[in-house]
């Protein structure tokens, strides 16, 4: 059966107009959402930046107060003179004012001298090397390292303990087997002491970073937003807490976001599965004195806190009210297209009817069209040949 010419023309101007039309609100929709993600990516990226800033700030508070004590005459004596007795109140003092948790003195070769935290002496600390190549460059440093578990057993059990995080198996993780860290990861400052100008120790203050959640806490009122510290893969401090209101320690990072944030030492942003629902991330590679990845810093918001967000809806408002200006063009383009195709069928169905009654004989009849003028010269041709068949019929 064949399809009329005003359903012809009506489907025809449906696939020029609205067709396009759909695809323009369908690629509009996609590049709104892909603008919201960008913008969302952007602003947690950002917040993890001004995390490392505020990171930092408590790195330099550690600096500082190395380089204060390292002026200090008892400091001094105990280096020269092997005096030890008073310079572990010093040492002690130092602890107490940064809440630090390792302070030591050390000589020019990395010797620990005095410890704040025991009387274990004589060895070299052996904090990655980074106490040694401070004091041979001589000029004061801060990083963030890993603490070997033999150094934590000399300050101490209790800082052993705080390092034993076992790795809780989770989603997208790292195919390994489940075990416990043994080492530590810590802010560390190194300060050399000069007599001189030359360098004839340093002092050591490091800020044990394992099941401390003093850092992530106060990056979360900065922020508003989630905050984890990780080592390697193992998430060691955060503000998420469960519902007894313990903290999710020992969760691992998906293995996406470790290849990309460790392994690569690049900044990552995505959508994750988090501690108990799917959360959006950005996360910065934790590095060493050498540069290399030992860890990750994590910013996150749960997807529905997203969802609900001010920032979401107003995008998403955005969307809608350009999808329904989209709808009423296409409601009038459909209106138009039903117009224009009746336009042009009314008058092929004048001539059609009036074919009809001249095949039936009937030559008495013409045909009025006063729409386009392409039709009016087809209806004026229409009824001339009309009149010439009607004329020849009379001769007859």
């Amino acid at each position: 059966m064949a399809i009329s010419f005003r359903s012809t023309i009506f489907l025809l101007f449906l696939v020029v107009s609205i067709v396009p039309l759909l695809t323009f609100s369908f690629i509009t929709f996609n590049i709104t959402n892909d603008k919201i993600e960008f913008l969302l990516e952007q602003d947690l990226l950002a917040k993890a930046e001004q995390s490392t800033s505020l990171y930092a700030e408590h790195q330099n508070s550690l600096l500082s107060s190395g380089l204060e004590f390292s002026k200090n005459q008892l400091v001094l004596d105990a280096i020269e003179n092997r005096n030890y007795d008073d310079v572990q109140q010093v040492l002690s003092t130092i602890q107490q004012v940064e809440e630090a948790d390792i302070v030591l003195l050390t000589d020019q070769t990395g010797a620990v001298l005095v410890r704040a935290n025991s009387n274990a002496s004589g060895d070299t600390s052996s904090i990655s090397g980074f106490v040694q190549g401070t004091m041979q460059r001589g000029t004061p440093a801060v990083s963030t390292e890993i603490i070997p578990v033999q150094e934590l057993i000399k300050e101490g059990s209790e800082f052993y303990v705080a390092a034993q995080i076992r790795r809780i198996p989770s989603v997208f993780q790292r195919d390994i087997p489940e075990t416990h860290l043994q080492d530590a990861i810590a802010t560390v400052s190194v300060v050399p002491i000069r007599k001189n100008n030359a360098v004839i120790g340093s002092i050591v203050i490091a800020d044990i970073l394992n099941q401390d959640s003093t850092i992530p806490d106060k990056l979360k009122q900065s922020t508003n937003l989630e905050f984890s510290i990780f080592q390697d893969d193992v998430r060691v401090a955060t503000t998420l807490a469960t519902k007894n209101n313990n903290r999710f320690i020992g969760t691992l990072l998906p293995n996406v976001v470790y290849e990309k944030a460790v392994v690569d030492a690049s900044p990552f942003f995505g959508r994750v599965l988090g501690t108990n629902a799917w959360q959006r991330a950005a996360y910065l590679p934790l590095k060493n004195h050498r540069g290399h990845a030992i860890g990750a810093f994590e910013v996150s918001i749960p997807e529905q806190d997203f969802l609900n967000s001010d920032f979401f809806l107003s995008n998403q408002d955005i969307s809608r009210t350009m999808l329904f200006f989209l709808a009423i063009i296409a409601v009038i383009t459909l209106t138009i297209s039903l117009l224009i195709s009746f336009a042009i069928a009314r008058p092929l169905n004048a001539i059609i009817a009036s074919s009809r009654e001249a095949a039936k004989g009937n030559l008495t009849q013409g045909v009025q069209i006063s729409t386009f003028k392409e039709f009016e010269q087809l209806a004026k041709h229409f009824n001339i040949m009309i009149r010439t068949i009607r004329d020849r019929y009379k001769k007859k």
